[in-house]
C-alpha cells in the first residue's frame, strides 16, 4: 500500500469519526477535506457512528386528522442512533400540548410556530427548538401584522452557548395598501440580544414586480432564496446583515422552467428543471465575490435537494407537501445563552 493510500485512508477514518460540529471545521482545512466530508459513503459512515439524524421535516397538511410535521429520513440515516433509542418528529408536532409548525431549519436547530392561548389564537408563539435532545425555548414575537414572505435561520456557533440569527422578511402593508410592490420589511433576531432588530426596508430595482421567495439555503453565514418577477437570488449575510440581489447565471427562465436552490459539495447550486421536471443544467458557484458560476455535470451528489424528496412524499402519501426542511443534528445538549 503506498503512502498516498494510506493518508487516504487515515482521512477518510478520522473524518468518518468527528463531531458533527467539528466536521463543519474539517472541510474548512483544505479542499480535499471538504470533498471527502461529502462523498455519500463517508456520509453514511459517519451517521452510523456517530448517531447523526440526517433527513427532513416535512409539513404534509394542516388538517387536524394528520400529523402536521413528519421526518423523511435519507438513505445515509441510521433507523436507530447509538443510544439505542429511534427518532421520532412527534416532539416537533406538539410542544407543550399545542400544535406547531416548522418554518426554518438549520444544525438541528428548528424554527417552530406554535398556536397560541385560546384568547389570542390568531397570534403564534415563536420558539426555537432541537428536537433531537427535546430542548425548546420560546423568543420574543416580531410583529407579525405583515404577511412573511420569508424565513431563514443560520446557527452561527453551538458551543458553548448557541448563537443563531433568525432572518423575517415580509410585506410592507404601507407600501402595499398604495400598490407599490418594490419595499419589504426586514427583521432580524439576534441570540445574543434574544430580541428582533428591524433593518432597513428591503428596496428593490423599480423592474421587480414583487418578490416571491420559498425557503432560504444557508451556504457559509449567507441566505439565499429564489426571486421572481425577473427571476434571480435574494442573498442575506447573516453575519454581516446585509442583502442583494443577484442575477441567475443562465439569464431568463423558459416558460415552463423552474430552478430549485440547493446545496453542493459545501456550495450554493442551482438546479434547472423543464417542464417535465427533468433536471437541464446544475450550476454551482465557484466565487462568491465575484459572483463566478460554473456548470457542473447532472450526476452530482446534491445535498438539499426538496423537489426530489417533495415528488418522492407525494408519490407514497398522495399529500402535497407545504414545506420541506433539510435537518440534520446530533444528539448533544445545547445552552440557549444567558439571554434565555
Amino acid at each position: 500500500m503506498s503512502s498516498s493510500q494510506l493518508n487516504s485512508d487515515l482521512n477518510h477514518e478520522i473524518l468518518s469519526r468527528v463531531s458533527l460540529c467539528m466536521l463543519g471545521r474539517c472541510r474548512l482545512v483544505n479542499k480535499e477535506w471538504n470533498q471527502i466530508t461529502h462523498e455519500p459513503n463517508v456520509v453514511s459512515l459517519h451517521s452510523s457512528r456517530t448517531g447523526t439524524l440526517r433527513g427532513y421535516l416535512i409539513s404534509s397538511s394542516r388538517r387536524k386528522d394528520t400529523a402536521p410535521v413528519t421526518f423523511e429520513p435519507t438513505m445515509c440515516t441510521p433507523s436507530k442512533n447509538h443510544r439505542g433509542d429511534t427518532f421520532s418528529p412527534g416532539f416537533v408536532q406538539t410542544v407543550g400540548g399545542r400544535s406547531v409548525t416548522v418554518e426554518a431549519s438549520h444544525m438541528g436547530i428548528v424554527l417552530c410556530l406554535r398556536d397560541g392561548p385560546r384568547k389570542h389564537h390568531r397570534v403564534p408563539q415563536y420558539l426555537i427548538c432541537k428536537p433531537s435532545t427535546g430542548q425548546w425555548a420560546v423568543i420574543p414575537n416580531p410583529r407579525t401584522r405583515s404577511e412573511t414572505m420569508l424565513f431563514s435561520l443560520a446557527v452561527l456557533r453551538s458551543e458553548p452557548t448557541l448563537r443563531f440569527k433568525i432572518l423575517r422578511v415580509s410585506r410592507n402593508r404601507q407600501t402595499c395598501a398604495n400598490y407599490v410592490h418594490s419595499s419589504f420589511r426586514c427583521e432580524v433576531f439576534n441570540s445574543d440580544l434574544w430580541e428582533w432588530r428591524r433593518l432597513k426596508d428591503i428596496r428593490l430595482p423599480v423592474d421587480y414586480f414583487g418578490l416571491c421567495i420559498g425557503d432560504g439555503v444557508i451556504v457559509s453565514g449567507n441566505s439565499y432564496a429564489h426571486t421572481k418577477y425577473p427571476d434571480g437570488i435574494f442573498a442575506f449575510d447573516m453575519l454581516n446583515d446585509t442583502w442583494e440581489v443577484m442575477w441567475l447565471p443562465f439569464g431568463e427562465l423558459g416558460q415552463f422552467e423552474q430552478v430549485e436552490l440547493v446545496k453542493i459539495e459545501g456550495r450554493l447550486g442551482i438546479v434547472r428543471q423543464g417542464w417535465d421536471m427533468n433536471v437541464l443544467e446544475i450550476w454551482v458557484m465557484e466565487d462568491r465575490c465575484n459572483k463566478v458560476w460554473r456548470q457542473r455535470r447532472k450526476d452530482l451528489t446534491v445535498e438539499d435537494d426538496p423537489g426530489a424528496v417533495k415528488d418522492s412524499y407525494f408519490g407514497r402519501t398522495t399529500l402535497w407537501p407545504e414545506k420541506i426542511l433539510r435537518f440534520c443534528s446530533d444528539l448533544e445538549p445545547v445552552d440557549f445563552g444567558p439571554a434565555h
